[in-house]
């Protein structure tokens, strides 16, 4: 992930030592930029056949004075944006089409270095089934809650994303952790882990996982922190278990 990453912000720092990229008083971070591509792509997932489907069109909102910049440069950012959102969707195991549609478009209510970016599926009607004229959002337990760190988290929301990066609902502060390291989504009746590509992986009870539909008293390992799950009120004998599970683990690794 963080080769990648590195490789992204290179290509866009060449292309912006371009002269007219000088006359800019502020430039879009390449990592705030990549940071804001996977938000928009995770935000707009479809399911289809038990894995995600990436959105294939990408709308940039850009400040005019940076929606000139990118225009100048507009086929190399294009190339450099497809790629490092492909490049993402394989590493995370999402359904990715063969291109993705990269569009700019100035905002005067943007200044500076604001941006936001819009995605959406272009050919929802050719690739999936017929949506109802009112969706309804997923239904998940509505007692979750996550132990970490001592604190009882509760999980009530369709989307929980985990990470060492601070915009995470959980912050994970280890080297070891991925800024996007994994995500706990709704998936009728039931909440699914997805490792997002991390490059320390994602384990259950464990074992790697990819993706793993949750069950209560799942042990979850992210780095070197542990996180219990729950669907049931805080201080059953469930979760009594779970974290005599957990100490059982520790005690187990001392040993080694």
């Amino acid at each position: 992930m963080q080769d990648i990453l590195r490789k992204f912000e290179e290509r866009l720092e060449r292309i912006f030592e371009d002269p007219v990229a000088n006359l800019l008083d502020s430039h879009i971070n390449p990592a705030v930029l990549a940071d804001s591509l996977l938000e928009a792509l995770e935000a707009n997932l479809l399911e289809s056949n038990d894995r995600f489907s990436i959105p294939n069109r990408y709308t940039l909102c850009l400040s005019p004075d940076t929606h000139t910049l990118f225009s100048v440069h507009e086929d190399e950012i294009r190339s450099s944006l497809s790629e490092w959102i492909l490049e993402n969707a394989r590493r995370r195991n999402y359904l990715a089409p063969e291109l993705v549609e990269i569009g700019f478009k100035a905002d005067a209510n943007l200044a500076g270095d604001n941006l936001v970016i819009n995605a959406s599926h272009s050919n929802i009607l050719d690739t999936t089934h017929s949506l109802p004229a009112n969706p309804q959002p997923p239904s998940f337990p509505e007692d979750a809650y996550l132990i970490f760190n001592e604190a009882h988290i509760p999980i009530d929301r369709p989307i929980l994303n985990i990470g060492r990066r601070r915009d995470n609902q959980i912050v994970i502060n280890e080297r070891s952790v991925s800024r996007t390291h994994a995500q706990i989504r709704a998936r009728d009746p039931h909440f699914l882990l997805i490792d997002l590509g991390s490059t320390t992986g994602t384990f259950v009870n464990g074992n790697q996982i990819r993706q793993a539909i949750l069950q209560s008293g799942d042990v979850i390992m992210i780095g070197g922190t542990k996180l219990v799950y729950f669907e049931d009120a805080p201080g059953l004998p469930d979760e009594t278990s779970a974290i005599k599970r957990v100490s059982a683990a520790d005690d187990q690794e001392r040993m080694n």
